[in-house]
């Protein structure tokens, strides 16, 4: 196998052999380690496991992902890492992502601007429009981008304001994430408008059911405004959940690489 991924790596230096490139994004901030999902896991495990299960495994079986198929993973962080770098879908990805899943530590918090920046750098290595796309966004709360301008008020400082000095507080509170997601969504809408209906974009909101996951819906919004096949998905937190909405997603890209075969050409 190792033999096989070393080899399928030298073709890959070739990117008109490739017929799809998925990019992951696993959000590893602090709040990831809650162990909420069903059988007592973490929600990171989850990912991992999941990943690891219904991206790689089941595709591998199935015949629909081969060493063609290329996957990325970016671990979203207060620092963004890309830990995966373009590498064919065999079985020596499944055990990295296992290795992510056994040891994998979330910490920080998760600012979204960078990985989205990472995810695109990662997504512009094969611009080919034989090659389909897609971009997997897993998170479990809102972004970290930028939070520390905002002024921290202590439960002491709050108890003596009054009514109208709350309200206004609660006004300037709302502002401020609505024009920091106004900054997110343009920056994933730009990266979408780079590739249009080849990329398969699929954000999932993995927490429990009070999260809004407004960010991820404004951001899904951004990306179906270019074509793209975009879609915010809130599994609960199963495992179950997350294997029937990475199976839909997979169906989708590989309906976008029989489509973009058909076509027969290496150009946009």
């Amino acid at each position: 196998m190792e033999r096989e991924h070393r080899a399928a790596k030298r073709a890959l230096f070739d990117t008109s052999v490739w017929t799809s490139h998925t990019v992951v994004v696993v959000d590893q901030s602090g709040s990831m380690r809650t162990t909420d999902v069903d059988g007592g896991a973490t929600r990171s495990d989850a990912v991992w496991l999941s990943l690891a299960l219904s991206w790689v495994q089941d595709e591998i079986k199935s015949g629909t992902r081969t060493a063609t198929d290329v996957c990325s993973v970016v671990v979203m962080r207060d620092e963004s890492a890309v830990v995966v770098n373009a590498e064919p879908v065999d079985w020596v990805l499944f055990n990295t992502l296992i290795g992510f899943f056994r040891n994998s530590k979330p910490s920080e918090g998760g600012v979204y601007a960078e990985a989205i920046d990472l995810a695109e750098a990662c997504l512009m290595r094969n611009t080919l429009g034989s090659c389909a796309l897609g971009l997997l966004f897993f998170s479990d709360g809102k972004p970290s981008d930028d939070y520390d301008s905002f002024p921290a008020i202590s439960k002491e400082e709050r108890a003596g304001y009054d009514k109208s000095e709350k309200r206004l507080m609660w006004k300037k509170r709302v502002a401020y994430f609505a024009q920091r997601d106004v900054v997110l969504t343009n920056r994933i809408g730009a990266l979408a408008s780079c590739f249009g209906r080849r990329l398969t974009v699929g954000n999932i909101g993995f927490a429990n059911s009070s999260e809004e996951f407004s960010t991820l819906q404004a951001m899904t919004e951004a990306c179906a405004a270019y074509q793209c096949q975009a879609s915010l998905h809130k599994p609960t937190l199963t495992a179950q959940s997350l294997h029937s909405i990475l199976s839909n997603l997979s169906s989708t890209l590989t309906n976008t690489k029989t489509e973009l075969t058909a076509l027969g050409g290496t150009k946009q």
